[in-house]
């Protein structure tokens, strides 16, 4: 991450690109694909004390506050420090996990 605050613009660049594979392609690039299985390793402990569809919502919304694209967000449009930004982001992330188990257990755990 250190990388990123010294030397963004390779990063934004690499952002630009990657979404217009995306948009060209209609679907996701292997960036996103690699989060998506570390966000599913990450909520396997989770799974079984989580009803579908809120462990689904939650796999949906973790991608949003962390990554590339996030931290760019935080610093070009928020216009956080850099330690802040990464503060920001864990406090979404906590956030969001803390709201998922607050629903309460799936029925099968019951």
């Amino acid at each position: 991450m250190a990388v990123l605050f010294a030397h963004p613009r390779p990063f934004r660049e690499l952002e630009h690109l990657q979404l217009e594979t995306v948009l060209r392609s209609g679907g996701a690039v292997g960036p996103t694909r690699r989060r998506m299985s570390w966000i599913d390793r990450a909520l396997q402990p989770a799974a079984d004390a989580l009803a579908p569809d809120v462990l689904r919502r939650l796999r949906l919304t973790l991608p949003l506050v962390f990554g590339t694209e996030a931290l760019l967000t935080q610093l070009d449009i928020c216009r956080s420090e850099p330690t802040e930004a990464v503060e920001a982001m864990a406090w979404a992330a906590r956030t969001l996990v803390r709201s998922a188990l607050d629903r309460g257990p799936s029925p099968a755990s019951r």
